[in-house]
């Protein structure tokens, strides 16, 4: 049922109501709160809820009351607000009109609304007078949504009898999207495998479908290989309408490989011509080639000169790439030569002045420079004074690195042996005993042993066991 008056108050006049049986209605009195209390009619459903008229225009009640039926018509009780309660009569119509709908019809969706649609008017007939009134549930030259809609035409009677029909309009989307695709892509290569790709995205519009689907046969931001290749983009509207287009993506090499030189190297010379130098040729490294080819002007381990050197290294790809650095050699010498001093010499001389002393070159030799220069303080084959002398030597190479040694020359005076004489006793080892005899020849040697008294004692002593003094026995 209808909920005439909304609300806790309620619509509907507290009084008996009329009975129509043959046709299944009942007639009472009540108020929607716009109109007064008033005639209604109702079949038990809420479309079939309704007033029969408005007797006292606006709020005003008409309060109608004493329903009665006598035949097709209904006598009742009611004011209109100006002449007091009167009787009224109200003729009962219970047959629909008869009402026909246009035919169906078929559009082309012109946007995402759908489409103004145009149709002709339906008709309608009654048994009674006067035209029935026609409702539409859609009116003619509105906008149809996409797809179809049935349009119901309610044909109304003043009796309030209504019939009905229907017929469908249906909008459709048979045009596909406009498609265009991204500029051409060129991207530089990042590994072996290609590289990952950032592109803009293809722009479709479609005149329903406000964002029409796109998919691409190789997507943005993913790997693509070295070389040029084909992307499709497709758009596809939500009525399935499809268009596509091409672009192409490239991806090149044109990045020489990273190379790295060893830092500048200092070595000692090993000879006059130089040295041999080894040095680590590290791999270059590249983002596509994954072994560059790799050079150097001079070969790690090979014979560099005395000085400078630039090595130059140079890596090459697979695409033809190459990229070079630079380093230093620098061969030198800074080890002194390796100096021997001879031996030491002593030698004695009777000569006041001392001695000339022959003595053996000192030995030198050095790893870069084939004879250093050996200079002495002191000469070979010179005169050395008396004592200890010390010889310095030193030798010096050509890059004038200096080694020096030095050695002891001593010259020692000798002293003279004293002159003969004749034979004497042996000592008394007890003590000096001593006998002189008579003969003239053991009075002179006496004489002359007195004179060397001292030098018999000191080599008696060194001769004898207990340095005892020494005793002899001239011609007894």
């Amino acid at each position: 049922m209808k909920d005439i008056l909304p609300g806790p108050t309620g619509g509907v006049a507290a009084q008996a109501m009329l009975t129509l049986k043959p046709e299944g209605l009942v007639v009472f009195a009540a108020s929607d709160g716009v109109s007064g209390l008033e005639p209604w009619v109702s079949d038990g459903t809420e479309a079939g809820t309704r007033p029969l008229g408005d007797l006292s225009p606006g709020p005003y009640s008409s309060n109608p009351r004493l329903f009665t039926r006598v035949g097709d018509s209904v006598f009742f009780v009611a004011t209109d607000g100006t002449s007091g309660f009167e009787l009224w009569r109200m003729m009962l119509d219970t047959t629909p009109p008869t009402v026909t709908c246009p035919s169906s019809r078929t559009v082309e969706a012109l946007g995402g609304s759908g489409a103004r649609v145009d149709y002709p008017p339906a008709e309608a007939t009654d048994d009674s007078p006067g035209a029935p009134s026609l409702t539409y549930s859609q009116a003619s030259g509105t906008v149809f949504p996409l797809g179809k809609t049935a349009v119901t035409v309610t044909a109304k009677d003043a009796a309030e009898n209504t019939a009905s029909c229907s017929f469908d309009v249906i909008v459709q989307d048979t045009l596909a999207p406009a498609l265009s695709c991204p500029e051409a892509v060129t991207a530089e290569a990042t590994g072996a495998t290609g590289a990952t790709v950032t592109y803009a995205s293809a722009t479709a519009s479609d005149a329903v479908t406000p964002s029409p689907g796109l998919t691409y046969s190789q997507a943005s931001e993913t790997v693509f290989p070295l070389g040029a290749t084909d992307v499709t983009v497709t758009a596809r509207d939500g009525a399935g309408n499809a268009t596509a287009c091409h672009f192409t993506v490239t991806v090149r090499d044109t990045t020489p490989p990273l190379v790295g030189c060893a830092p500048d190297l200092t070595v000692e010379g090993e000879g006059p011509e130089g040295a041999s130098v080894s040095y680590l040729l590290a791999s270059p490294l590249d983002a596509v080639t994954r072994s560059p080819v790799v050079s150097a002007s001079h070969a790690p381990g090979s014979r560099f000169p005395l000085g400078e050197t630039p090595v130059t290294v140079t890596a090459r790809d697979e695409a033809d790439n190459a990229s070079s650095c630079t380093f230093l050699v620098t061969v030198r010498d800074t080890t002194p030569p390796s100096l021997a001093c001879p031996a030491e010499v002593t030698a004695e001389t009777p000569d006041a002045q001392g001695a000339v002393i022959s003595y053996a070159p000192a030995v030198a030799s050095d790893a870069v420079t084939a004879s250093p220069l050996v200079a002495y303080s002191q000469a070979s084959g010179s005169l050395f004074p008396p004592g200890t002398t010390s010889v310095k030597v030193t030798a010096r190479d050509e890059a004038g690195l200096v080694s020096e040694c030095s050695f002891r020359v001593t010259v020692r005076q000798a002293v003279p042996e004293p002159p003969p004489v004749d034979p004497v006793e042996p000592v008394d080892p007890v003590g000096c005993a001593c006998a002189s005899g008579s003969g003239g020849a053991g009075s002179g040697a006496w004489l002359l042993l007195l004179g060397s008294a001292a030098w018999l004692r000191r080599r008696a002593r060194n001769a004898l066991p207990g340095g005892g003094p020494l005793c002899s026995s001239m011609g007894r």
